[in-house]
């Protein structure tokens, strides 16, 4: 697999998300007016951003590249290069501050303290949903070469099932559940579909070299 150069547009697109996200956050810091919390409210869809621009890029570079039980184990190592070791020096730094309960640690390590620990380290959630899509995209790339099944097909479907799953489980939680109206999109089985649909959109891109 060879590393291609990083795209200007993509590193806008992200920026942006990034930004959105960063305001979105400002109205739990300070005592803003209520006309900019109104909103900034709705620049939580930075997520939504983020995952499907993840989802795109990551097909644009590897849904050709994912021919074999090697390339496998080539693709989590440097994913999991590039994401693990600041995963860790942050985990430390900020949870050292937080004195977590150690009997944590092992949802910490397996990227499940949304589910388990949420109230720990809640802000970690979007990388939980992150590494767990990176563990599954590889051996769904290689089992659908391997089966002849169109990729674009599957990932558009596998991402209207996770959206309409979503919707309902919301739409379904008792008016007494605030607990799940606030928190539901931090669970990772919830938010495959947007990484989803930028998989969708980046398998329609031309093969890159």
């Amino acid at each position: 697999m060879k590393t291609e150069s990083r795209s200007f547009s993509a590193d806008r697109v992200r920026a942006l998300a990034i930004s959105m996200v960063v305001l979105c956050h400002i109205r739990y810091l300070t005592e803003s007016p209520q006309a900019f919390s109104t909103l900034v409210f709705y620049f939580n869809s930075g997520v939504d951003i983020f995952f499907a621009l993840s989802g795109f890029l990551i097909t644009k570079k590897y849904i050709h590249r994912i021919e074999d039980l090697p390339d496998i184990s080539q693709f989590y190592k440097l994913r999991w290069a590039r994401t693990l070791p600041l995963y860790a020096f942050v985990g430390l730094f900020y949870l050292g501050f937080q004195f977590p309960d150690l009997g944590n640690l092992i949802y910490y390590i397996t990227f499940t303290q949304n589910y388990f620990a949420p109230d720990s380290w809640y802000i970690s959630w979007s990388l939980c949903v992150e590494e767990w899509f990176y563990l599954l995209y590889a051996p769904l790339i290689y089992s659908l070469k391997r089966f002849r099944l169109n990729f674009s097909f599957v990932v558009l479907f596998l991402a209207l099932i996770s959206l309409l799953y979503r919707i309902d489980s919301y739409y379904q939680a008792s008016p007494s559940a605030q607990w799940f109206k606030d928190d539901y999109y931090g669970l990772t089985h919830m938010r495959f579909d947007g990484l989803l649909i930028g998989c969708f959109f980046g398998s329609l891109r031309p093969r890159q070299g």
